[in-house]
């Protein structure tokens, strides 16, 4: 097998020239251009090592014959425990908290940031909205929290894995009605764009925390800002934004009660193992003549 490896900071002429007898083209990048397929004639699958293909041309690519993959949850583990940690780090008032330490004023004004406002996750009820790879990911890290789990999705788990995560699955409006933290784990298409609006974010709880690690177009942001500054909401915490990078007046970034990490979750060197070992041998079991895993339809 001849493996080519080809730097995504070239232009497009310069990697359209080294993958042009690529069967299979694997890549870390969120985009794809459909220029470069149409470079490459013995291309049958992109491998993607993440598992965002929003950014793909997957219609274009699939009248070329073409098939795309993701990674087949190769960073779910990264992701969920990412978005425990800002479920955690929400509730807890964890960037206030650290501020003042950084400022040098030790506790400051402790009630900015302690007493009634910082819960627990303990007892929480906690809506998971998308319950793929990511989404049972969660719910299977939060065993033993002391947490009430619900979910939705479009596809119903089995009864088996429903009971063995110890999760309900209920339509979308009730989820959010009764969650205490409501966190995203659905890919971005054109059903859920904006699928968290603000109708959406009314039938919250006043204290409730919304987090995502999705893709930031799931939510309404500018409905996202109004409602975290109006109190309809308490808090939210997300590695995904509408814009990324974001504007630097986007005002996200400078809410106390909100935490925004830089669309890092799924990094994490064994994530990237085992992205890589995947998309490694769904390459192979194309090159062997084999349909290949985990393929976005």
């Amino acid at each position: 097998v001849d493996v080519q490896w080809v730097s995504a900071s070239e232009d497009l002429n310069t990697i359209a020239e080294n993958c042009r007898e690529a069967i299979v083209i694997i890549t870390g990048e969120t985009v794809f251009d459909i220029d470069l397929a149409r470079k490459c004639p013995n291309l049958k699958l992109v491998q993607r090592l993440g598992a965002g293909t929003d950014a793909f041309p997957i219609d274009e690519l699939a009248k070329m014959n073409v098939m795309v993959a993701n990674n087949d949850g190769g960073n779910s583990v990264a992701v969920a425990e990412h978005a425990i940690a800002l479920m955690v780090g929400t509730y807890r008032k964890l960037r206030l908290q650290i501020e003042s330490v950084v400022d040098r004023k030790w506790q400051g004004d402790v009630r900015r940031y302690w007493g009634p406002s910082a819960h627990e996750l303990s007892g929480k009820t906690v809506g998971i909205v998308g319950a793929g790879n990511i989404g049972c990911q969660v719910a299977q890290r939060l065993q033993g929290w002391g947490c009430t789990l619900v979910y939705h999705d479009i596809i119903e788990i089995s009864k088996e894995r429903a009971a063995r995560l110890n999760v309900e699955k209920l339509q979308l409006d009730e989820l959010l009605s009764i969650s205490d933290v409501a966190t995203l784990h659905v890919p971005h298409t054109k059903y859920t764009h904006h699928m968290i609006s603000e109708r959406e974010l009314g039938l919250m709880k006043s204290d409730a925390i919304l987090i995502n690690t999705g893709r930031g177009p799931v939510v309404d942001e500018e409905a996202l800002i109004k409602s975290l500054q109006t109190g309809v909401i308490a808090g939210a915490g997300l590695d995904v934004l509408e814009k990324e990078p974001p504007l630097i007046d986007n005002l996200l970034l400078d809410m106390a009660n909100v935490m925004v990490t830089p669309h890092l979750a799924g990094m994490s060197p064994e994530a990237t193992y085992k992205s890589l070992v995947f998309g490694l041998s769904n390459a192979v079991r194309v090159l062997d003549g084999h349909e290949p895993k985990s393929v976005i339809l």
